[in-house]
């Protein structure tokens, strides 16, 4: 387990067993083709390399989490004054022990995350690369995939819980992610309000209107917000304007609580559905002028009902910005299409998404990929909105729909 081998860095000490040799052994057996494929078939040769890619990635990915965790990577920026970092000076900054702390370099150096270069002596001194400084260290970069990595962290650890359900059927909350996967999931998202949803998407709404609103000051809705990161980055871009978060996760909202304290983020209040749903705020304080949805209606159990909900709470000329997964329509057509990533985004569903929307006896169960254009346009329609706009942004990923009753 990945706790185990963390310790193992600050105690520079190893259990017998060693599994390496075997798991290098097989490793470069799925990656390079045994000599059966090379005699056999060139389909039989590339799912044996493919194969061996993922479990080549699966295994690295563990120690990229380790090193973001333990603060390795910041470790040699910090003390990389432009030569690179030894492995006994990165201890001496980390506080860790340098054997393990030789071997993780030669890792990620060998992931291509690290540059690296050999002196006379033999000397190996590691520096992070550019590329990765954006990718890992950089939180509001558009490029950055550090909340995916922890999401994906967390993916792994929820499968004991996903095996029962492939007996029982029944999916499991939000919470079974817990803090690791709930803050990535928020960190995934921060980068994408700063460059896309603020700068290109707003401004979009209504002809304008939705931007001029939040500039002056009106009422906001995010529901199912999550740890809520990128709700606050929506509240400090537009001060005047009152945002409100609305979550079910008890571990999404302590998230949420401990992030407004270090942001000083005054104009957001969180709200437990369990205690204060969307309607009832509307109902107690004032309808909402826009409410956004981002990536959440397909991980509920019953999106039908939170469309009718919105449609309650949202005031007249107000705005609905659904925001959620790209998908195609049919299982055939996300595989042609989305090939690998349709691999990762169903291997999610079953682990969050899906699973989410199962927790509930009668829940639908979308899925990740399962709200299709189809499909949301249906349910706007039958909650009483007039009219649904899909539109796409150009290099994301997303599916939007602009909704008004």
């Amino acid at each position: 387990p990945l706790s185990r081998i963390s310790e193992c860095v600050t105690m520079a000490g190893c259990s017998s067993g060693c599994a390496c040799g075997r798991v290098l052994s097989l490793t470069q057996h799925l990656a390079t083709g045994s000599e059966t494929a090379a005699r056999g078939s060139g389909r039989l040769e590339k799912t044996q390399q493919s194969l061996g890619r993922i479990l080549a990635g699966s295994i690295i990915s563990g120690f990229i989490q380790l090193g973001l965790r333990n603060g390795f990577y910041q470790a040699l920026v910090d003390s990389d004054g432009g030569g690179g970092v030894t492995s006994v000076e990165l201890a001496v900054a980390t506080g860790k022990a340098e054997r393990w702390l030789r071997e993780w370099l030669a890792s990620q150096a060998g992931a291509g995350l690290l540059d690296w270069t050999e002196g006379p002596d033999g000397t190996m001194r590691y520096s992070v690369a550019p590329e990765t400084r954006e990718v890992l260290l950089d939180t509001q970069s558009p490029s950055y995939m550090g909340g995916f990595i922890e999401l994906a962290e967390s993916v792994v650890d929820t499968l004991p819980a996903v095996e029962k359900s492939f007996t029982t059927g029944r999916g499991h909350t939000y919470d079974n992610i817990g803090r690791k996967g709930n803050a990535g999931m928020s960190n995934h998202h921060v980068p994408v309000f700063i460059h896309t949803l603020i700068p290109k998407v707003l401004p979009m709404l209504a002809g304008g209107r939705v931007i001029d609103s939040l500039r002056r000051g009106c009422r906001v809705a995010d529901v199912g917000c999550g740890a809520a990161g990128p709700t606050m980055v929506l509240a400090a871009a537009f001060p005047d304007s009152a945002f409100h978060g609305f979550e079910i996760s008890d571990v999404a909202i302590e998230l949420s609580h401990e992030g407004q304290a270090r942001a000083g983020v005054r104009n957001f209040t969180m709200h437990d559905v369990k205690t204060n749903s969307l309607e009832q705020e509307a109902a107690a304080h004032g309808k909402f002028d826009f409410v956004l949805t981002y990536d959440v209606l397909h991980d509920m159990a019953h999106p039908e009902l939170l469309a009718h909900e919105v449609k309650r709470a949202l005031a007249p000329g107000g705005t609905w910005l659904v925001v959620d997964i790209r998908g195609y329509g049919s299982t055939a057509e996300n595989l042609r299409k989305l090939k690998l990533d349709a691999a990762v985004k169903y291997s999610i569903s079953m682990a969050v998404c899906m699973s989410s929307a199962l927790s509930e006896p009668d829940g639908l169960g979308l899925g990740t990929l399962g709200l299709s254009v189809e499909i949301a346009t249906q349910m706007f329609t039958a909650a009483g909105f007039r009219t649904t706009r899909p539109f796409l942004v150009p290099g994301v990923e997303n599916q939007f729909f602009e909704v008004s009753p």
